[in-house]
């Protein structure tokens, strides 16, 4: 079991990682295209991550 959390720990930072510099990248990218395009991509993503972390809460919350 100890194995099964250490490899499901390691995935889990390797793809929040991942997500984090692709998401820097095009951030990076749009902001020669001018500043409010880099806010808008950066509020944009957090509004997706909250509501998807509110859409996963939802659904724990249901199956308890």
């Amino acid at each position: 079991q100890l194995a099964y959390f250490l490899a499901f720990a390691a995935g889990t930072m390797i793809g929040m990682m991942l997500v984090s510099f692709s998401l820097a990248g095009i951030v990076r990218l749009a902001s020669g295209r001018g500043a409010r395009w880099a806010t808008v991509l950066h509020l944009g993503s957090a509004a997706v991550s909250v509501a998807v972390g509110c859409a996963l809460a939802q659904r724990v919350a249901s199956a308890l």
